[in-house]
């Protein structure tokens, strides 16, 4: 009998009887631990990295279930009577997307939670004063984990982390963020963007004089563009609803760089050129010239000026604003040339390093990305390095102004976008571009889309010895140094530095003549690149062999046995 009981087959029943009845309650409460944890933990069980955050309440934990009904709500369905606030109350949302395992996410998640705080506290007061349900006056924050939510990665179309993004309260329809990754830069960009939102369009009127100015005050640095209305034309009248031009504009808006404005010439106070200021004036008048010269090439003669610190002086869109649409019914389309004109023109003289900026200049092709690694960032009120890094910049746009070149040749010069980011904190970036700590302040080169790099370090070895001599003055001997190191990096002269031998290899083999192309044929893949040329290589042995190797190898053999015939 005791065999009979505890034979294998029971045993097993008894064991499975025992687990479900005792264990399986408690994976039943697992999830609701999970849920009720509200705890964001990155790199788990790994002591060296491990990253735990607490989720305050103002920060909405999104998953594939609940991102509907608070994301995109449906105001006939919704039962969340938070979202449903009836007419012209679209609610924006920022939205931080991670994984367990990103490192750079551990620096950024905190950024992104310590302005969730701030805006919470300041709608706390905004309650205290209009009384409960007040109008919020910022998007929503929201976490997303890729990992654990599959379905929402795929369809939001996630391939990097960490990703951000920001809808505008229109169904479905979201943008990347591309702006700081700083405290400052999420509590700014989250305002702004309800402001929009609210507003019913990306462009903000600022034919006030006031109005402009506040608006260059609240917008956190972020890249200007003022759309310049004549008096003459017909949506001259104050009044962009339904106009083309803010259709072309909505197409290329993306609030993380960038700013929109609109200035109607047929509003603006009789004595604007007094009364306006310096910043006011100077835009002003570069769109009446920029009009003049011909460069008015809105739908209806618009003029788009754009501002910043990268130039000395505003500029203005010479280019297509509208492609003709794909089929007769359908709307026209946002220019090509109008979306890379704001690609290319829509960064400041120093940008902070993110994964989204290194996608751009990947997608673009045609610009390098200049890193400076520091021991707590540059402040955008920085004396030591900031000033010469964009004199550095203005200088180079000044010498490509100067020359003249059409629309299409200026897009396709290759330049240097400068970014730079907190290497104590954003350790992963150093980690990428093997910084070590004691290095900083690091300045190197990247060519993102030949993953390639340019260190000072060890190309300008004087400047890397002068780099601690701060504050850098401007025109002084750094930043000449600094000057000649990227002209001879634009124009080829160093062999990049590779993570990897065989990079290394099929960097070195791109210098020799026509190779660069053979490159480019395979965009820029090395292994794919040192594949060809050994396949090339190979058939090219074989053929040697056919062609000549073998030919002369029978007539030594035939002359042999001829000579041993004699």
């Amino acid at each position: 009998m005791a065999s009979a009981v505890f034979s294998p087959k029971r045993t097993t029943t008894l064991f499975l009887l025992f687990y479900c009845t005792l264990c399986a309650p408690f994976l039943f409460l697992l999830p609701l631990h999970v849920v009720a944890s509200e705890e964001v933990v990155i790199n788990e069980a790994n002591p060296y990295r491990e990253a735990r955050f607490t989720i305050p309440d103002v920060v909405t934990t999104l998953n594939d279930t609940n991102f509907d009904d608070h994301v995109f709500p449906s105001r006939l369905h919704s039962t969340n009577s938070d979202l449903v606030r009836g007419p012209g109350s679209a609610q924006a949302w920022l939205i931080l997307i991670y994984s367990p395992w990103c490192d750079l996410c551990k620096g950024m998640i905190p950024h992104f939670l310590n302005a969730s705080l701030l805006l919470a506290q300041e709608e706390s007061q905004t309650e205290r004063h209009e009384g409960k349900g007040a109008r919020r006056r910022h998007a929503r924050m929201g976490l997303l984990d890729a990992y654990a939510n599959l379905e929402l990665r795929h369809r939001l179309r996630v391939l990097y982390y960490p990703t951000l993004l920001y809808t505008t309260g229109r169904p479905s329809h979201w943008e990347e963020y591309q702006g700081d990754h700083t405290t400052n830069g999420f509590y700014d960009f989250a305002r702004a963007l309800q402001r929009s939102v609210e507003r019913g369009g990306f462009a903000e009127d600022l034919t006030s004089v006031a109005r402009f100015h506040e608006a260059a005050t609240e917008g956190g640095g972020r890249v200007a563009f003022y759309v310049f209305v004549p008096a003459d034309s017909p949506g001259g009248q104050g009044n962009s609803d339904g106009s083309d031009w803010a259709a072309a504009i909505e197409g290329v808006v993306s609030l993380a760089n960038t700013r929109f404005g609109v200035i109607f010439e047929r509003e603006m106070a009789a004595d604007w050129r007094a009364a306006g200021g310096a910043a006011y004036v100077e835009v002003v008048e570069m769109a009446k010239a920029c009009k003049v010269a011909g460069k008015g090439n809105g739908p209806a003669g618009e003029v788009l000026v754009s501002v910043s610190d990268r130039f000395r002086r505003p500029r203005c869109y010479a280019g297509s604003w509208l492609d003709p649409p794909v089929t007769p019914n359908a709307p026209p389309q946002t220019s090509a040339q109008l979306k890379q004109y704001l690609v290319v023109n829509g960064f400041r003289a120093v940008e902070e390093l993110s994964s989204s900026l290194l996608t751009t200049l990947e997608t673009q092709k045609r610009s390098l990305l200049g890193l400076v690694f520091t021991d707590g960032g540059l402040h955008p009120n920085d004396t030591n390095y900031l000033p010469v890094l964009r004199e550095i910049v203005q200088k180079g746009n000044a010498a490509l102004d100067a020359r003249n070149l059409t629309l299409e040749e200026e897009l396709n010069t290759l330049r240097v976008v400068w970014a730079q980011t907190d290497g104590a904190i954003y350790d992963h970036w150093r980690t990428r571009y093997q910084v070590e700590a004691k290095e900083m302040p690091a300045f190197l080169i990247v060519d993102p889309l030949r993953a390639r790099m340019f260190r000072v370090r060890t190309r300008v070895p004087e400047l890397e010895a002068m780099k601690l001599q701060t504050p850098w003055e401007v025109g002084g001997v750094q930043q000449r140094m600094l000057e000649q190191f990227i002209e001879e990096v634009v124009a080829g002269k160093y062999y990049g530095e590779k993570l990897s031998l065989a990079a290394t290899l099929a960097e070195w083999l791109t210098h020799v003549p026509g190779l660069e192309w053979v490159y480019s044929l395979v965009s820029y893949d090395d292994y794919g690149f040192l594949i060809l040329l050994f396949s090339v290589g190979f058939l090219i042995f074989l053929l040697l062999i056919a062609l000549v190797v073998e030919p002369l190898a029978t007539q030594y053999l035939e002359r042999k046995k001829k000579l041993k015939i004699d």
